[in-house]
């Protein structure tokens, strides 16, 4: 029996053994050894002298009788419940979660969380608004459409406006109401929010490609900023740029400690959303796997598909 096994182990029990020299290890001199016939052990550390009993059917019989014990336990006895996988693919209406958005804080499931297999999602306080970040080709614009879905589920009148440009999924996506040219947002984003938005109705403003979209009217940061009860702003970007953009509107997004980091560099994107990231993570990083950030928290999660 290996030390490190052995030494486990509490209770233990020699039979006969071939050296009597041999009982040391169990903490018995060989010189208090009895004669040690079939059946009789030692117990470890205290030397007590034991006599092992037979059934009195015979061993077959008793083998027999723990046999069926054992396979009658076993029908009736609970089943471990089996250890799942976070899925590369979830689609939203498989977290059973819609949104909560009439009180604040809002609460926005997006995914399912690794650690939990439940659903997992943005807890949005007043005056907060969310940042998605990522690689190219990371899930940054269908996390968006989720965030869109999402709402949805909580209150259907919502009204989705995006900020996006020919190439951006959004742009031609059945569930935006609205979809805003980069360079019109100076002349049409603030009215349209101004209908939208209110203490009785939600305006969900979603921006594609953040950052290579320049703010040349400051209206992206005004709305970055406000503290409008009927708004949620969200803007997605690539992570290299969102991180270097020292002057960049995104900038005040990122003091929420609120988003979504897909893919992200451990060692970087953390401080995006004031978040630590684990060295590792337990599974693979696909497109549309990273951490949701609350307040600063970040859990893994796997972002689900709209519909």
């Amino acid at each position: 029996v290996p030390s490190q096994l052995a030494s486990l182990v509490r209770q233990r029990m020699a039979l006969r053994l071939a050296d009597a020299y041999d009982y040391s290890g169990f903490g018995v001199r060989s010189t208090a050894v009895p004669e040690m016939v079939p059946g009789r052990a030692l117990l470890a550390g205290t030397g007590q002298v034991v006599q092992i009993a037979r059934p009195v059917d015979g061993l077959a019989a008793a083998a027999a009788r723990v046999a069926a014990r054992a396979t009658a336990s076993a029908a009736t006895a609970r089943r471990p419940v089996p250890i799942a996988n976070l899925a590369t693919v979830v689609q939203l209406v498989e977290l059973a979660a819609p949104a909560r958005i009439r009180d604040r804080p809002w609460s926005i499931p997006i995914g399912v969380a690794e650690r939990t297999l439940s659903a997992a999602g943005l807890m949005v306080y007043e005056g907060e608004h969310a940042l998605v970040t990522g690689p190219a080709r990371s899930g940054k614009s269908t996390t968006l459409l989720t965030v869109a879905a999402a709402c949805r589920t909580g209150r259907p009148d919502v009204s989705v406006i995006a900020v996006a440009g020919p190439r951006s999924p959004l742009a031609g996506d059945a569930s935006i109401d609205e979809v805003v040219a980069p360079v019109a947002v100076g002349d049409k984003l603030m009215p349209l929010v101004g209908e939208a938005a209110g203490p009785d109705r939600l305006a969900l403003v979603l921006v594609d490609d953040a950052e290579s979209l320049d703010d040349s009217g400051g209206v992206l940061d005004r709305l970055s900023t406000s503290d409008l009860p009927g708004l949620l702003f969200v803007a997605a970007g690539r992570n290299d740029g969102i991180r270097t953009g020292y002057s960049h509107w995104t900038r005040p997004l990122r003091r929420s400690k609120l988003g979504v980091l897909l893919r992200p560099d451990v060692d970087l994107d953390g401080d995006i959303l004031g978040a630590s990231l684990p060295r590792r993570a337990p599974v693979a990083m696909v497109p549309g796997r990273g951490y949701v950030v609350n307040s600063g928290e970040a859990e893994l999660i796997q972002v689900a598909l709209p519909r």
